[in-house]
C-alpha cells in the first residue's frame, strides 16, 4: 500500500518537474548579429539582440536602456582584434540623456524577444581596425552565465571608400 501512495505522487508530480528548467542548464539562448560589418562613423554600430526560451516553462527577461542606446540587462565584452579590452565611455555631462528605462519581459516557451544596443555610442570604438563584441547575461533560472556569439565588426578610416 506504501509503495502505491509513493508511486502515485510520484507520477502526479512528474509533470511538473517538466516546467522547471534543468539545473545548470540555460533556459534561454542570446544571439546577436551587426547592423553592418564596416562603419565610418562609431556611433553607428549598433547591434541586434535576440533572446529565445528554450525551456517549456515561461521565463523572466527583463530589459533596461539608457537613453534608448544600451540594454543594460546585459554585460558587454568589447575588445580589439588583438583581445585588448576597450574601455567604457565616460559621459563628460552624465546628466543629458541618461534616463534609465526598465520593463519586465516574459517569454512562453519557444518565444523569442528583440532589442537593440547601439554599441558604439558607449564603447571607445573610434580608432580604424576590428572589434569584437560578446554580450552575456546571468539565467536566474539555472544559475548560468549565458553568453551570446561572438561579432566581429570593422571601423574604417574616414577617408576609406565603401
Amino acid at each position: 500500500m506504501r509503495i502505491r501512495k509513493i508511486l502515485i505522487a510520484f507520477l502526479l508530480l512528474l509533470p511538473l518537474s517538466s516546467a522547471f528548467p534543468q539545473q545548470g542548464s540555460p533556459s534561454y539562448s542570446i544571439i546577436i548579429t551587426a547592423e553592418s560589418q564596416h562603419v565610418k562613423s562609431t556611433n553607428d554600430i549598433a547591434i541586434d539582440i535576440e533572446i529565445k526560451n528554450n525551456s517549456k516553462a515561461p521565463i523572466k527577461c527583463e530589459r533596461g536602456t539608457v537613453s534608448g542606446a544600451l540594454d543594460i540587462a546585459f554585460r558587454y565584452n568589447v575588445r580589439s582584434a588583438s583581445g585588448r579590452d576597450i574601455p567604457r565611455n565616460v559621459d563628460p555631462h552624465p546628466e543629458i540623456g541618461s534616463v534609465t528605462h526598465g520593463w519586465p519581459c516574459l517569454l512562453q516557451p519557444e518565444e523569442t524577444a528583440r532589442s537593440r544596443a547601439v554599441v558604439g555610442r558607449f564603447y571607445d570604438m573610434h580608432l580604424p581596425g576590428k572589434y569584437l563584441i560578446q554580450i552575456s547575461q546571468n539565467d536566474p533560472n539555472s544559475g548560468q552565465v549565458v553568453k551570446s556569439n561572438q561579432i566581429e565588426v570593422t571601423v574604417d578610416a574616414a577617408d576609406t571608400p565603401k
